[in-house]
C-alpha cells in the first residue's frame, strides 16, 4: 500500500498499514494479482470482503498461495480463507478484514 487513499478506507485501530515490500516484490504483486483476477470465475461480496471462486487446478493453488504471501507482506490487514475440497472441485478463497476491507479490494486492487 502506497497512498493514503488506501490506508483511509481501512479501518483499523490495532495495527500500522505499512507494506513492506520492495519495489521488485510490487510488482511481482501486481503480476501476481493479475494472474488471480484472470482465475476467478465467480465472485460474492460479502460485509467486509469478497469471496472468490476458480477451478480447483494445482497452478491456481500455488497462484493463490504466492498472493498470500506477497499481501502478508503488504496488506497484512487482510485476512485469507482457503476451502479446498476434490481436485474437480473449485477453490474457494475469501479475503476480508475490518471495515473499508471490501471497497479497498474492489477499488485499489481491482477485484
Amino acid at each position: 500500500m502506497n497512498s493514503k487513499s488506501e490506508a483511509s478506507m481501512i479501518k483499523n485501530e490495532k495495527e500500522p498499514l505499512i507494506c513492506s515490500l520492495t519495489n521488485v516484490e510490487l510488482k511481482e504483486r501486481k503480476k501476481t494479482i493479475e494472474k488471480f483476477k484472470s482465475m476467478v470465475y465467480e465472485k460474492n461480496e460479502i460485509e467486509n470482503g469478497i469471496v472468490f471462486k476458480l477451478e480447483g487446478a494445482d497452478d491456481n493453488l500455488e497462484s493463490i498461495m504466492n498472493l498470500v504471501k506477497l499481501e502478508r507482506k503488504c496488506c497484512t490487514f487482510l485476512t485469507f480463507d482457503l476451502r479446498i475440497q476434490k481436485d474437480a472441485y473449485p477453490l474457494q478463497v475469501t479475503i476480508s478484514g475490518p471495515e473499508g476491507t471490501r471497497d479497498f479490494l474492489i477499488h485499489e486492487l481491482g477485484l
